[in-house]
């Protein structure tokens, strides 16, 4: 069993054991992508490795930019009946979130992860999952760019949609669990 503290882990590192009941993993991590790949990897076929950034690294941006009183605040001011007030308070905490900093160990850790990979990673696949949402996919071109494009991946969770079906649906916005997996 893994420990619940990484960050970062390497779909290859992910035993059965680590999966649970709805092939949901044990941190809530994707489902049904990571079982599909585990379940090629133990079988031998060639399939590109990867690893996935666990919801842990996503709190711990939220906490080190302060952005969980801001998104907070911005979600108590929209009124859910008015599109425009959803669309206004969703960009808001997109632009928060693609302007924080990632926490300098989660990005040393990221480039660890390249550097697994031979240092090349001009072209790789970003998968986001989110439970109950749908999957979306972003492609980055080196390290930099992924560095970008994950804190893109999750301002993806306070989509205008996405804030409308967890309001909906009496779901706290802030257990979320983004995934992310990169593949190479």
């Amino acid at each position: 069993m893994l420990p619940k503290l990484n960050r970062v882990i390497w779909l290859s590192e992910i035993s059965d054991d680590d999966l649970v009941e709805n092939q949901a993993f044990a941190y809530d991590l994707p489902d049904q992508k990571v079982a599909h790949i585990l379940r090629l990897l133990k079988l031998g076929h060639p399939t590109t490795d990867g690893f996935v950034i666990t919801p842990k690294a996503f709190l711990e941006f939220l906490e080190e930019n302060n952005l969980k009183a801001k998104i907070k605040h911005l979600l108590e001011t929209v009124n859910f009946d008015d599109l425009d007030s959803v669309l206004k308070v969703s960009k808001h905490i997109k632009k928060y979130i693609i302007e924080g900093n990632l926490p300098e160990s989660l990005i040393k850790e990221v480039r660890d992860a390249y550097k697994k990979f031979g240092g090349i990673f001009n072209d790789s696949s970003v998968t986001i999952r989110f439970p109950g949402i749908v999957l979306k996919e972003k492609e980055a071109k080196g390290d930099a760019s992924l560095l970008q494009k994950i804190k893109e991946a999750w301002a993806l969770a306070f989509d205008h949609q996405d804030l409308n079906h967890r309001h909906k649906n009496n779901l706290n916005h802030f257990e979320i669990n983004p995934v992310l997996i990169i593949q190479k």
